[in-house]
């Protein structure tokens, strides 16, 4: 009888342990899940004052079973503001067409959503701490503090060979260079 209940004890936490495997992984399989990126397109050049910069951010939808809809982007800190051009610190899309907000993403899907950074918003945009993705239930998905940090200090670069006169080349690696 010692060895049966043995087996029975054995049995009854190793089918624990699978059961509360499998809930886990289920769980983790379909939350929504959203990885953003923040990528620079180039920069407009008039004379010698830079009038504008473009840039994009992609969200890619990377839950396996669940659709994300994408409602604004949100900058914190540094007074930029998605979607009012017109008052001080706005930001908006490249152009009026490409409004591509809100937006549904299937599950592997993603979208470039272009912007406009007009170079007397440089400034605010250097300041900015953050910049998220919300999603139609209020999650906020961000862009890494790395990225961010990158396109600041290219911004920063751009601002500063604009003020000397300098033109302003954007480097394009090819292959395995």
């Amino acid at each position: 009888m010692e060895m049966t209940s043995g087996v029975a004890l054995y049995a009854a936490v190793v089918s624990t342990v699978a059961l509360l495997w499998n809930i886990i992984r289920d769980v983790r399989s379909v939350r929504r899940s959203v990885r953003v990126l923040l990528t620079f397109d180039g920069a407009v050049q008039i004379g010698d004052h830079v009038v504008d910069a473009h840039m994009h951010v992609r969200a890619t939808n990377t839950s396996l079973t669940r659709d994300v809809e994408i409602v604004s982007i949100k900058f914190q800190g540094g007074g930029l503001r998605w979607q009012t051009p017109d008052m001080v610190g706005g930001i908006r899309p490249a152009t009026a067409d490409e409004d591509s907000l809100p937006v549904l993403l299937t599950p592997a899907k993603s979208v470039h959503i272009p912007l406009y950074l007009s170079s007397a918003n440089f400034g605010r945009f250097e300041n900015t701490r953050s910049i998220s993705v919300e999603d139609s239930v209020g999650r906020q998905h961000w862009v890494s503090r790395r990225a961010l940090k990158s396109m600041q200090n290219r911004i920063r670069r751009l601002a500063e060979k604009a003020r000397t006169g300098e033109p302003y080349s954007i480097r394009i690696r090819l292959g395995d260079d």
